[in-house]
């Protein structure tokens, strides 16, 4: 609880031994807490708005550049000539695994590593 009141009282409360002043107490602390309830409530429920509008429009620009891409794509693609074909479906069949990805890349900054270690000394 950040309230300043509602600490001070936590404080006090262990001196009072009046029910109803305790209960007042307790009450107060509810209320606040219930307020900052509807507050954050509220400013998460805004949050989520825009976050749904922001990712609509996204899917809306993301559509469109599709719908515009594929034909092109497709007229270039078929525009390509016979030759060119056979290096096309090496492409699409060309699969990358993970693990031997990983290996080039660790291969490459060990390369990388030994040569600058070597410049430099």
């Amino acid at each position: 609880v950040n309230s300043p009141i509602v600490k001070s009282t936590f404080k006090q409360l262990g001196s009072v031994e009046d029910g109803w002043l305790v209960e007042m107490y307790y009450r107060s602390a509810v209320a606040y807490q219930q307020a900052v309830y509807g507050v954050a409530a509220n400013e998460f429920g805004n949050l989520a708005k825009r976050i749904t509008a922001l990712e609509e429009q996204r899917f809306r620009k993301l559509q469109e550049l599709m719908l515009a891409f594929v034909p092109r794509q497709r007229r270039l693609l078929i525009a390509l000539p016979e030759n060119f074909k056979t290096v096309l479906d090496d492409l699409v069949g060309l699969r990358i695994d993970e693990e031997s990805l990983q290996a080039i890349i660790d291969n490459s900054i060990r390369d990388r590593s030994r040569d600058h270690l070597k410049r430099g000394a």
